[in-house]
């Protein structure tokens, strides 16, 4: 039969491909978890053994997933010597059942051959014991409920026992700093975990720190904290303290506070040793090992406070509240309202130092100083500049799709610190934005959040008052400031 082109090059073709099957090979076997129970629907694949010299990453291949019974099957593997491999890519078990590949066996899969049998175990994760020793001074000990912390990708810890010794379980292998808790100055101590790690020393910050709270006369302290601030490398630890408390600090020179003293309470003395903490700082060396620190309060009387909140011009704010804040002490408990009318009330309070913190609606907080003399005070008057009402316009330019309007948030930042937002919805269109602003000077930022991404990042083009240029300038609050006009576009 004369066949023609179309029919002898069909032909030849489907003479190729039985042979090029038959070039490849198989391996079959069955997976087992830790018990030795076949392990199903888990990840099974072949990788070549790296040629020498060969520096490309490992390849899987032939991927395929083990039936209920625990059974693969990997088919057409090219001639080589290949590892077997099981499990995440991240935790891969090699044949026949370990967990390094330089463990592993490799199969040589010859052309054509079907390989049977080829059962392995699945390793559970790698993981360690490192365990040690707190080491401390003589005289010293350890604060209760003392904890040692290893902190790497994975935070581990581990109580403390009573002669100090340590001991952690399953630690992956990995980069980690061992640090006694709570002692927040100390440096940690570097591991390297590869394997068992045992007999470690650890010694924490070399000055042992216990403290003690009293109240003078009779009662139970109350909750307080001691604040210490290392004063050549502006580290801060404020420690909780009621009837006691005790930590370790590196050495160095403190300035140490009370802090967060209840309303009703004055310190009367913060001593450690003949050296007053209230009026100079304190310098811990190894020397002395160990130091105790004495902290005393007082009952302090309460009087009441009242007062009148005023803007220079007579006119009216939306205040919202009042509360009272001093060093050291906690803020008065209660923040008290202030009235439409602009009066405050509190009736018990400290005498003392205070800034007075002033909530007005769309405004930032104002403060001023005041004192609360010994015997009271009756409608203190404090005068609030005068606020600004302005809005804010926002334009985009057409180069920005409809399908990506974003959202826009200004920030006027004043001189002290305290930050106004003003946030512009940019799918409302070109709708101005009220907002109020005391008179003084602003440091003006923003920010700008698309609702859909896109390859060109959209940008603030113009941001103006009136004439003043405020991506430039500082804008100057007062009665005859502009209002704000945002243009942006990409």
């Amino acid at each position: 039969m004369q066949m023609t082109g179309c029919a002898r090059v069909l032909l030849f073709v489907a003479m190729l491909v039985p042979a090029a099957q038959a070039q490849t090979g198989t391996v079959t076997g069955v997976l087992l978890n830790d018990r030795g129970l076949p392990s199903a629907g888990v990840r099974v694949a072949a990788m070549p053994v790296p040629r020498e010299g060969e520096t490309s990453g490992p390849t899987l291949v032939g991927l395929t997933l083990t039936d209920n019974n625990g059974r693969y099957t990997i088919e057409m593997l090219e001639p080589g010597n290949y590892y077997l491999t099981a499990g995440r890519v991240d935790s891969l078990s090699y044949y026949p059942g370990v967990a390094a590949v330089s463990s592993a066996k490799p199969i040589l899969v010859a052309a054509g051959a079907r390989i049977s049998g080829i059962d392995f175990k699945i390793v559970g994760p790698v993981t360690h014991i490192v365990s040690g020793r707190v080491v401390l001074q003589p005289g010293q000990t350890l604060p209760p409920g003392s904890r040692v912390t290893m902190g790497a990708s994975v935070s581990l810890q581990a109580e403390v026992g009573p002669n100090g010794s340590f001991t952690f379980n399953a630690v992956p292998p990995g980069q980690y700093t061992l640090r006694l808790a709570p002692d927040a100055f100390s440096a940690g101590m570097p591991l390297d975990v590869g394997g068992r790690i045992t007999d470690i020393e650890f010694q924490p910050a070399a000055i042992f720190v216990s403290g003690s709270v009293a109240v003078e006369g009779a009662g139970d302290a109350p909750n307080v904290s001691v604040s210490f601030s290392e004063i050549t490398q502006n580290k801060v630890m404020e420690v909780a303290a009621r009837r006691s408390f005790t930590f370790f600090l590196p050495e160095g020179e403190y300035r140490v506070t009370a802090k967060r003293v209840p309303n009703g309470y004055q310190v009367k003395s913060l001593v450690a040793g003949d050296a007053d903490l209230l009026r100079g700082s304190l310098k811990f060396s190894s020397k002395q090992p160990m130091v105790k620190i004495a902290l005393t309060l007082k009952p302090a009387q309460t009087v009441g406070f009242s007062g009148q909140v005023q803007s220079t011009r007579g006119g009216p704010q939306p205040l919202r509240s009042i509360r009272m804040e001093a060093e050291g002490l906690e803020p008065y408990h209660g923040t008290v309202p202030v009235q439409p009318e602009g009066s405050f009330f509190f009736d018990k309070i400290t005498p003392g130092d205070y800034t007075a913190v002033i909530a007005v609606l769309g405004v930032a907080d104002f403060k001023v100083q005041l004192r609360v003399p010994s015997d009271g005070r009756r409608n203190v008057e404090i005068v609030m500049p005068e606020t600004k009402q302005l809005s804010a316009k926002l334009r985009i330019e057409a180069t920005v799709p409809s399908s990506a309007r974003p959202a826009v948030t200004l920030r006027f930042i004043d001189d002290a610190g305290d930050t106004v937002p003003v946030a512009i919805d940019g799918s409302a269109g070109e709708t101005p934005i009220q907002f109020s602003l005391r008179e003084g000077r602003y440091r003006v930022t923003t920010t700008i959040r698309e609702s859909i991404g896109g390859a060109e990042r959209t940008r603030v083009k113009n941001l103006t008052s009136g004439s003043v240029d405020l991506l430039t300038t500082t804008l100057n609050v007062s009665k005859d400031t502009e209002d704000v006009q945002i243009i942006i576009g990409r």
